[in-house]
Protein backbone atom coordinates (compact mmCIF):
# COMPACT_ATOMS: atom_id res chain seq x y z
CA UNK A 1 0.00 0.00 0.00
CA UNK A 2 1.09 3.40 -1.14
CA UNK A 3 0.76 6.41 1.32
CA UNK A 4 0.83 10.17 0.60
CA UNK A 5 2.24 12.33 3.04
CA UNK A 6 1.40 16.02 2.43
CA UNK A 7 2.31 19.62 5.28
CA UNK A 8 0.51 22.44 4.06
CA UNK A 9 1.26 25.52 5.41
CA UNK A 10 -1.91 28.66 5.68
CA UNK A 11 -1.80 32.01 6.75
CA UNK A 12 -4.30 32.82 9.61
CA UNK A 13 -6.64 35.80 10.00
CA UNK A 14 -8.11 36.18 13.78
CA UNK A 15 -6.14 33.89 15.61
CA UNK A 16 -4.43 35.28 18.67
CA UNK A 17 -3.09 33.71 22.24
CA UNK A 18 -6.63 34.48 23.49
CA UNK A 19 -8.45 32.12 21.10
CA UNK A 20 -6.07 30.23 18.98
CA UNK A 21 -6.64 27.47 22.34
CA UNK A 22 -10.30 27.19 21.24
CA UNK A 23 -9.52 27.24 17.47
CA UNK A 24 -6.69 24.54 18.43
CA UNK A 25 -8.82 21.72 19.84
CA UNK A 26 -11.85 22.70 17.12
CA UNK A 27 -9.39 21.58 14.22
CA UNK A 28 -7.93 18.62 16.13
CA UNK A 29 -11.23 17.58 16.77
CA UNK A 30 -12.31 18.02 13.17
CA UNK A 31 -9.50 16.17 12.28
CA UNK A 32 -9.49 13.14 14.42
CA UNK A 33 -13.52 12.89 13.25
CA UNK A 34 -12.26 12.75 9.69
CA UNK A 35 -9.55 10.05 10.83
CA UNK A 36 -12.72 8.04 12.13
CA UNK A 37 -14.67 8.36 9.22
CA UNK A 38 -12.53 8.35 6.03
CA UNK A 39 -10.37 5.27 5.49
CA UNK A 40 -8.02 7.02 3.70
CA UNK A 41 -7.01 9.30 6.20
CA UNK A 42 -4.16 7.49 8.57
CA UNK A 43 -3.50 10.33 10.42
CA UNK A 44 -3.79 14.05 10.39
CA UNK A 45 -1.79 17.05 12.52
CA UNK A 46 -1.98 20.86 13.04
CA UNK A 47 0.15 23.16 14.97
CA UNK A 48 -0.08 27.00 15.11
CA UNK A 49 2.80 29.17 14.27
CA UNK A 50 1.48 32.02 16.25
CA UNK A 51 4.37 34.36 16.00
CA UNK A 52 4.24 34.18 12.35
CA UNK A 53 0.43 33.94 11.84
CA UNK A 54 0.40 30.63 10.64
CA UNK A 55 -1.26 26.88 10.40
CA UNK A 56 0.36 24.02 9.46
CA UNK A 57 -0.93 20.74 8.27
CA UNK A 58 0.51 17.79 8.39
CA UNK A 59 -1.29 14.56 6.67
CA UNK A 60 -0.98 10.92 5.67
CA UNK A 61 -3.24 9.62 3.34
CA UNK A 62 -3.84 5.82 1.47
CA UNK A 63 -2.77 6.17 -2.01
CA UNK A 64 -4.32 2.96 -3.50
CA UNK A 65 -2.34 1.64 -6.37
CA UNK A 66 -0.41 4.65 -6.19
CA UNK A 67 -2.71 7.20 -6.87
CA UNK A 68 -1.13 10.15 -5.08
CA UNK A 69 -3.50 12.70 -7.05
CA UNK A 70 -6.66 10.88 -5.17
CA UNK A 71 -5.11 10.86 -2.49
CA UNK A 72 -4.00 14.56 -2.60
CA UNK A 73 -7.66 15.30 -3.24
CA UNK A 74 -8.34 13.61 -0.31
CA UNK A 75 -6.17 15.03 1.87
CA UNK A 76 -6.69 18.99 1.08
CA UNK A 77 -10.28 18.34 1.41
CA UNK A 78 -9.76 16.96 5.18
CA UNK A 79 -8.00 20.38 5.70
CA UNK A 80 -10.04 22.35 4.52
CA UNK A 81 -13.02 20.62 6.09
CA UNK A 82 -11.47 21.33 9.37
CA UNK A 83 -10.79 24.94 8.60
CA UNK A 84 -14.56 25.34 7.91
CA UNK A 85 -15.15 23.32 11.53
CA UNK A 86 -13.05 25.56 13.34
CA UNK A 87 -15.24 28.55 11.66
CA UNK A 88 -12.46 29.17 9.14
CA UNK A 89 -12.99 30.74 5.80
CA UNK A 90 -11.40 29.28 2.70
CA UNK A 91 -11.72 32.47 -0.18
CA UNK A 92 -9.61 32.05 -2.92
CA UNK A 93 -9.30 27.95 -1.94
CA UNK A 94 -10.12 26.76 -5.71
CA UNK A 95 -7.46 28.96 -6.88
CA UNK A 96 -4.99 27.69 -4.16
CA UNK A 97 -5.76 24.47 -4.81
CA UNK A 98 -4.97 24.82 -8.81
CA UNK A 99 -1.85 26.62 -8.17
CA UNK A 100 -0.62 23.51 -4.95
CA UNK A 101 -1.85 20.66 -6.86
CA UNK A 102 0.98 21.74 -10.18
CA UNK A 103 3.31 23.23 -7.25
CA UNK A 104 2.61 20.21 -5.18
CA UNK A 105 6.05 18.32 -3.22
CA UNK A 106 4.35 15.38 -1.95
CA UNK A 107 6.48 12.11 -0.41
CA UNK A 108 5.21 8.47 -1.04
CA UNK A 109 6.39 6.77 2.68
Amino acid sequence: MSVLFMRRTFATAGVTAENSDEIFDSLVDELEALEESNEALQEATVTFELDQDRVAFEVYVDAPDGDYEAAEIVAMSCIRSALHASGGGTPGWEDYFQLSHTESTVTAV
